[in-house]
């Protein structure tokens, strides 16, 4: 396989990108309840696990908890349930310049659970790392649920997971995974064989890379899920596609636009059917720059266009 140069993809990257990214507004990937201000601001300042759980679940709509420097072990399994709501969101954030560490001991569960035992939505969880556990984070019941400036890495299984229930309207912006265990998924989205879908979604601007476990895609959507935006996104140093996007078993196509995937040992990009792939950068496969084949359905009404493929 030729290396492609760094200054090389950089030039080709940033022709790909720039007239698109100038007509897009700032925050157009966000909620849009992103603006809404906090009624209540709770400063968390015990660096302590079992404490910050505690006021998690004490929190209330348009509550925002703003949670101090340190690294806090929780070794139960953690499930947030509090929900906001559209004119009310409940903010879960790092204070300022704060680094806030969650993690466990183990990897018997998962370091943080979202709508486990109740349909959670109008939560945001902004700027903290998890790491350790078996998955770093996994929604479950969630809508209009917003994950911001997250780390997730060095887990025991994939990084981030919503594909244990249906969601919809989740918003995964500006995260950094890196470095999942087991099957090794940055984000795995959706389940086999539509048992659990996601759906009208935004993927948008995270960098997810070292993806080398069992399997390891960076971004993976599972047959069945519809309507959803992966753009923007910056993916590299994968076992399986930097992107692998199902079929949505004749539900709204999915769209992937403007991503920059490069240095997979499998196909660059994989999208089965009803997809519109466009104005992406693939390059450096140890298979296809982009591959469409039939997986759990159908390749059919796919359109790939704009695209730059180096391989």
């Amino acid at each position: 396989m030729k290396h492609i140069p760094t200054h090389l993809l950089t030039a080709l990257f940033l022709s790909t990108l720039t007239t698109f990214a100038e007509s897009l507004a700032k925050g157009s990937y966000d909620p849009s309840w992103a603006s809404i201000a906090p009624t209540r601001v709770i400063q968390h300042t015990q660096a302590d696990g079992d404490a910050l759980v505690k006021a998690v679940a004490a929190l209330q709509p348009g509550d925002r908890l703003e949670i101090a420097a340190g690294t806090y072990t929780v070794d139960r399994m953690w499930d947030i349930g509090v929900s906001g709501t559209a004119e009310a969101p409940i903010w879960i954030v790092a204070a300022k310049d704060a680094q806030v560490v969650i993690t466990r001991g183990d990897a018997k569960q998962n370091v943080v659970n979202v709508g486990s035992e109740r349909r959670v939505s109008y939560l945001c969880l902004r700027g903290i790392e998890i790491t350790g556990g078996s998955h770093g984070l996994r929604l479950h019941q969630c809508s209009e649920v917003w994950i911001d400036q997250c780390h997730i890495h060095h887990t025991g299984e994939v990084c981030l997971s919503a594909n244990s229930a249906d969601t919809r309207r989740l918003f995964l912006t500006r995260n950094h995974n890196h470095h999942g265990g087991g099957h090794g998924e940055g984000m795995y989205l959706g389940a086999n064989n539509g048992e659990h879908i996601m759906s009208e979604s935004v993927i948008a601007l995270n960098h997810i890379h070292d993806c080398k476990g069992e399997q390891g895609d960076g971004i993976e959507v599972k047959h069945g899920s519809w309507g959803n935006l992966i753009a923007e996104n910056d993916i590299h140093d994968t076992q399986y596609p930097c992107i692998t996007v199902y079929g949505t078993a004749g539900k709204p196509v999915n769209i992937i636009e403007r991503n920059l995937c490069r240095r997979s040992a499998d196909n660059v990009m994989q999208v089965q059917g009803e997809a519109i792939v466009r104005n992406n950068l693939l390059i450096n496969g140890g298979g296809a720059g982009f591959s469409s084949t039939d997986h759990q359905g159908k390749s059919l009404n796919l359109q790939v266009i704009h695209n730059t493929i180096i391989n």
